[in-house]
């Protein structure tokens, strides 16, 4: 490879990155080994649908296509205005002090601010739950307000900067990462693949941000003045359809009721949160040990 060579050690199954001019190497420690692991059994594998079901104890077979007309006509708009507003949290959030602690402590601190979100959004699922689709387009907003601030909290825990567009975009990107597991491709990888797609969209969102306070950011949304922007949020809310449609469909089940639909809000916003968890994990170990390095680790765990 170039810059390097990399080493597998079968004893320490250590990952080390012998750089090339210098006299020491930079190994992955095995607790990060371990997160990165873990990494790839929650992001390579079947998404939000599949660990519901598994959690009900119920074979939830379900599909957009199953959805009234009108129905998915609601779930779409409901989509597009999280997304909107969504788009308000991210960029008003205010940066504050970037944390000094070990990936260690970090990695255990993000796991509680996930929980305390989903806690958070189980009333707001309750309500869906009993009132139905008719609620979706105000406890869809609300409830993915809620799953940013969480996302936006563990990308800060990792020391993102908040204040950075293409770290704000990275919050969006995450609620795309609920659609389940895509195959095999090129790169070995459906969050690899995903990751480089979306950098491919998000270059020129993210130099439009970086000039645009939220206001005009959120009229420009709205008015549709901002193709690059509106590319963007078209790409993350293909996805999260999906997922939105999984939602409703699971809360629509008459057995659950109102008390179901607090549950499946729970894991909804839970599922996200750890996404963000893994994603932005990995991000702060490749500021640690390179990209290539955190990737190829990643991709072991593939084979």
């Amino acid at each position: 490879m170039a810059g390097g060579r990399w080493l597998l050690s079968m004893k320490s199954c250590c990952w080390t990155h012998l750089a090339r001019g210098q006299g020491h190497s930079l190994a992955i420690k095995r607790e990060e080994q371990l997160f990165i692991q873990n990494a790839f059994q929650f992001l390579d594998r079947p998404g939000f649908l599949i660990r519901l079901a598994n959690s009900l104890g119920k074979p939830l077979n379900l599909a957009m296509s199953t959805l009234p007309e009108k129905h998915q006509r609601i779930i779409h708009s409901a989509s597009e205005a999280a997304l909107k507003k969504g788009l308000v949290v991210v960029t008003r959030t205010v940066n504050v002090d970037r944390p000094r602690k070990s990936f260690s402590r970090s990695e255990k601190k993000s796991r509680g601010l996930g929980h305390w979100h989903s806690l958070a959004s189980f009333g707001l699922g309750a309500a869906g739950g009993f009132f139905g689709i008719v609620s979706l387009p105000v406890e869809l907003p609300a409830t993915t307000a809620i799953m940013l601030r969480s996302i936006a909290s563990i990308a800060h825990e990792f020391g993102m900067d908040l204040n950075d567009p293409g770290v704000q975009l990275e919050c969006l990107y995450i609620l795309s990462l609920g659609s389940g597991h895509r195959g095999e491709d090129a790169m070995g990888s459906a969050y690899w693949s995903s990751r480089a797609a979306f950098s491919r969209v998000s270059g020129e969102a993210a130099n439009f941000l970086t000039k645009k306070t939220a206001k005009e950011v959120i009229r420009a949304v709205e008015t549709r003045t901002a193709p690059m922007l509106m590319r963007f949020l078209s790409t993350v809310a293909a996805r999260f359809e999906i997922v939105v449609s999984e939602k409703f469909i699971a809360e629509a089940i008459p057995v659950l009721g109102a008390l179901g639909g607090g549950m499946i809000n729970a894991a909804f916003t839970e599922y996200f949160s750890e996404a963000a968890r893994f994603h932005f994990g990995l991000r702060a170990l490749e500021k640690r040990h390179g990209r290539e390095a955190v990737e190829d680790c990643y991709l072991h765990f593939a084979t």
